[in-house]
């Protein structure tokens, strides 16, 4: 009886802790290709139609500009909710003569309505300026590379 006693406080504090789980997508926004089939790299407009995007959508989820403390190299852009158990992120930079933007969230219930449609607007808004251009990184890369740390 004491055995099940104790079994039982055990999996009930296993059970309400839980874990985390990131709920992590990445758009990759990539150069025009000429007509020869090259593609370049992107332009200084394309990295501030991407900024403007991306700011218009965190003003509209109430995510806050924390670009200036960002440590990743070559940001862009960097928005966090505040004040919340579970905050959505969004990071914007650069790497390889392409713009990365990662939305994310680690929460222990898996992914919520939130944060699906902020993923969904986006990919959205994104494909909406730059059409072909916009790649969804798929997931068998992200699993196999470690997401970038939280600021």
């Amino acid at each position: 009886m004491r055995l099940s006693v104790t079994l039982l406080a055990v999996l009930t504090a296993v059970l309400a802790t839980g874990c985390n789980t990131l709920n992590y997508s990445q758009y990759q926004v990539k150069g025009p290709v000429s007509e020869i089939g090259v593609r370049a790299t992107l332009s200084a407009n394309d990295r501030e139609a991407v900024k403007e995007i991306i700011s218009a959508i965190a003003a509209q989820y109430k995510l806050r500009d924390m670009t200036g403390s960002s440590l990743v190299p070559g940001t862009v852009a960097y928005y966090a909710q505040m004040d919340v158990d579970y905050p959505m992120e969004i990071k914007v930079y650069t790497t390889g003569g392409q713009i990365l933007v990662d939305v994310m969230q680690s929460n222990p219930g898996g992914e919520t309505s939130g944060f699906r449609q902020l993923r969904e607007t986006v990919l959205y808004e994104l494909d909406q300026r730059f059409g072909s251009r916009v790649y969804v990184t798929p997931a068998t890369k992200l699993m196999r590379e470690k997401p970038r740390q939280t600021q």
